[in-house]
């Protein structure tokens, strides 16, 4: 697992036995917001607010909230 905090939100990147990945983006202040670079390959959210554009998470919590991605 690789994790990263910032002022206004923390992300994690998971990898499964098999290599496939998950990224979890958390928000912990009352307004997050960002723009996270994807490893390449190909994302679906499974939960949350935030989009993928162009292999990047792009997200603007306006409360404490979450998104999670996994590779398919």
């Amino acid at each position: 697992m690789s994790l990263a905090r910032y002022p206004n939100y923390e992300c994690a990147m998971l990898t499964a036995d098999d290599g496939k990945r998950a990224v979890v983006v958390v928000g912990v202040s009352e307004q997050a917001s960002g723009s996270i670079k994807l490893p390449d390959g190909n994302w679906e959210k499974v939960s949350g607010t935030a989009e993928v554009k162009e292999n990047k998470v792009e997200f603007n919590f306006p409360q404490i909230t979450s998104s999670i991605f996994i590779e398919r």
